[in-house]
This record gives C-alpha cells, sequence and structure tokens, in this order.
C-alpha cells in the first residue's frame, strides 16, 4: 500500500551562492551609505565652524568699537580643546572681554576658536582662526606659514 501523503522537499531560504550575493550586495549598500556620511558630516563640521566664525567675526566687530583691539591679550580663546602649542595659563580667555550674555560656540571638531594679532601690509589687524582639529597651532602663530586649505576658516579685521 502507498503512503497517502508523500513527503516532498521543498527549498526553504536560499542557497550558498545565493546567499553570498545577498551578503556582497548588503556590504557595498553600507559601503556607500557610510563613506556619504564620513563625507557629509566632515562638511556640516566645516559649515558649522565657517558659521561660527562668521557669528563670532559680528560679535567682536561690535566690541571693537569701544576697545581698542590692538590692546587686548594674544592670543584669546574662547571654550573648547585647546589647538596643540597653546597651554591653558598662557592664554587668555575671550570669554572675559564680550558680554555677559554672549554665546561662544566650539568649532565643528570640538576645538576652541582662537584670537591673535596678525600683522598685514604693515598695519595689526585681530585675525580670528579655527585650528579645524588636526592642525597644529604653531603653524599658525607665524602668517606666512598658515596653509592655504585653512583660509576659509579664517576672519580678519577691518574689512
Amino acid at each position: 500500500m502507498r503512503p497517502l501523503h508523500r513527503i516532498q522537499r521543498s527549498r526553504a531560504g536560499l542557497t550558498i551562492t545565493e546567499g553570498a550575493w545577498a551578503m556582497l550586495f548588503a556590504a557595498g549598500i553600507l559601503a556607500v551609505i557610510l563613506g556619504t556620511l564620513a563625507s557629509e558630516t566632515s562638511r556640516g563640521r566645516a559649515r558649522r565652524t565657517r558659521d561660527g566664525l562668521q557669528y563670532l567675526a559680528r560679535l567682536l566687530d561690535r566690541e571693537f568699537e569701544t576697545v581698542d583691539a590692538r590692546n587686548l591679550p594674544y592670543p584669546l580663546v574662547g571654550p573648547g580643546w585647546l589647538p596643540a602649542g597653546l597651554e591653558p595659563g598662557e592664554v587668555a580667555l575671550l570669554r572675559d572681554w564680550l558680554p555677559d550674555d554672549a554665546f561662544l560656540p566650539t568649532d565643528g571638531w570640538g576645538q576652541a576658536y582662537v584670537l591673535r594679532l596678525e600683522e598685514s601690509a604693515a598695519v595689526l589687524a585681530p585675525v580670528l582662526f579655527s585650528a579645524a582639529g588636526e592642525a597644529d597651532l604653531p603653524a599658525f602663530l607665524d602668517p606666512a606659514e598658515a596653509p592655504d586649505r585653512r583660509e576659509d576658516l579664517r576672519l580678519s579685521w577691518p574689512r
């Protein structure tokens, strides 16, 4: 007598080859997403830094109407991590020279903005810059050695 129900083996799931292709496809999509995320994060940090520079420049411009900028103790730093080459005891705080209610941002990398005095065309002018994370401050102390690629992260007066 024959069994009434035949057990048929059906294929459930993916074969090894199909599974490998699916994993490869998922890894490719993940690589594209992570690459885009990294570049957009960097662009966002640079944008935040430029916006912070513009905000601080307007704030300082208003303050320099009543204070002679050449008489300030330089370098002045805002909140955040100090760039390499500066120690907490050898800098003055930007907060001491601004109104109490002024918001002082950090740059996009968590570094402090630095205000220093630079000689430009035989005129001393304050320059506000961000070390932008990986830059070393000693390269910025000499204006002739300031990296060109950081030019968008610097502002100077008078305009």
